[in-house]
């Protein structure tokens, strides 16, 4: 069939004059992208730091600025296109996950557990304006394998019924999940620009020995 198509037209072909080069590399160009040319680079995601203020208030001085303190710190999952794809927590709960009695359940300051949650959307946590750092880039697989990492480890702290004691600045809360989480996913800690200090930082909820996994 391409033989026959070709030979119809090689008489226009020769009549032609051949095509400026710049032109041709142009169309060269768009046919490559047309066909999905594998020289492009891959569409890259992001796994984000976050930092959601616990306190906010405006500025006495000035209602157009917030004041801040302290950080609720959690991963969020950046898709090449801009929308938060995956949020991963460490959320204040009850021994088997029922919500604080604000939402239905257990009685706040009481018999709290911490416990690993993951949203596939964005949620209220989530704020462009709040203090954040990009932990990693890569592609969708690579991505994906730290997130198999991750629901290991919400399994893990979830199964384990850690208790999260009062006061939060130097106990087993949302923050030292955060630390474990991504000692699970094999990433570094970062400082994000105007960081807020988050109490229990850099505190892990299981053993190095329950951390092991080799990334590539």
């Amino acid at each position: 069939m391409l033989a026959l198509i070709l030979a119809s037209c090689r008489p226009q072909l020769a009549q032609q004059q051949a095509a400026p080069p710049a032109a041709a590399a142009a169309a060269g160009e768009a046919a490559r992208l047309a066909k999905g040319d594998p020289r492009q680079p891959p569409a890259l995601y992001k796994i984000v730091k976050v930092q959601t203020p616990a306190l906010r208030a405006p500025a006495p001085w000035d209602a157009g600025v917030q004041l801040r303190f302290a950080a609720h710190n959690f991963v969020a999952v950046i898709a090449p296109d801009g929308r938060v794809v995956r949020e991963l927590h460490g959320i204040a709960r009850g021994p088997r996950g029922e919500p604080l009695a604000g939402l239905g359940g257990v009685r706040p300051f009481a018999r709290e557990y911490i416990w690993g949650e993951s949203y596939d959307h964005r949620t209220g946590f989530y704020d462009e304006t709040y203090p954040q750092a990009v932990l990693f880039t890569g592609s969708a697989a690579a991505v994906d394998a730290r997130l198999t990492a991750a629901a290991d480890l919400q399994r893990t702290v979830n199964r384990r019924a850690i208790r999260y004691a009062w006061p939060a600045t130097s106990s087993a809360n949302s923050n030292a999940y955060y630390t474990t989480l991504l000692a699970a996913m094999g990433l570094a800690d970062v400082r994000a620009d105007h960081q807020l200090w988050a109490p229990s930082a850099g505190r892990l909820l299981v053993t190095s020995r329950a951390l092991q996994r080799t990334w590539l």
